[in-house]
């Protein structure tokens, strides 16, 4: 399957592929696979069953791509698509009765970390760095979803907010309140330079 050789804006390549361009589709799987699969596998550490769901996401796509809306960011809608897909798989697999109950009871996102599987620190960035990997490892689930979102694939509030099926002002908070649980780990630490480190620790 061709793709384009040339950059293409996110909505006119999203406008190709609804007029069932195959290259305009391969393009958005080439370039989005790799950050779906990240973030599926912190929604559900089954790489089996992340991979099936990245592949049902683009099997439906492709079906039913004549009834789907322009966009003009995709990144979003991918990512929006494959939770409730990871999400809808699990609560199959464990036959729970509530689907909310059941999506709080499953939704575990992983983000655990060692010093050692990265950069090899000096002795007071060692010491930063044990900081933030005990601070994250202590954020809920939906605290580190958050940030994930929003300082790793660098997603606006309003996206968080479509992606987490919740507000806004609800995606500020849940940031916000991130942050704060992560400062009492560090409190002489700038917030700049803690993001810029929580940055650099989630591309290890």
């Amino acid at each position: 399957m061709n793709t384009f050789t040339f950059n293409v804006a996110d909505e006119q390549l999203w406008n190709y592929f609804l007029d069932g361009r195959k290259e305009a589709f391969a393009d958005i799987y080439n370039n989005h696979f790799t950050i779906l699969y990240e973030y599926g596998m912190r929604l559900c550490c089954n790489t089996e069953v992340v991979k099936d769901c990245i592949q049902d996401l683009f099997v439906k796509l492709w079906i039913n791509r004549e009834n789907l809306k322009p966009t003009d960011a995709i990144k979003p809608y991918l990512y929006t698509a494959l939770r409730s897909i990871v999400l809808n798989r699990l609560d199959q697999i464990n036959r729970l009765a509530k689907r909310e109950d059941r999506a709080l009871k499953l939704h575990t996102f992983e983000m655990h970390y060692t010093v050692e599987d990265g950069i090899i620190y000096k002795d007071e960035q060692a010491a930063r760095s044990r900081q933030i990997l005990k601070a994250l490892n202590n954020l809920t689930p939906r605290q580190k979803e958050s940030i994930f979102l929003r300082y790793y694939l660098g997603l606006e509030y309003p996206e968080i907010a479509s992606i987490m099926q919740i507000s806004v002002k609800a995606s500020y908070k849940i940031v916000a309140r991130a942050i704060t649980v992560m400062r009492k780990y560090f409190k002489e630490m700038m917030v700049s330079d803690m993001l810029l480190f929580l940055m650099l620790l989630m591309a290890i």
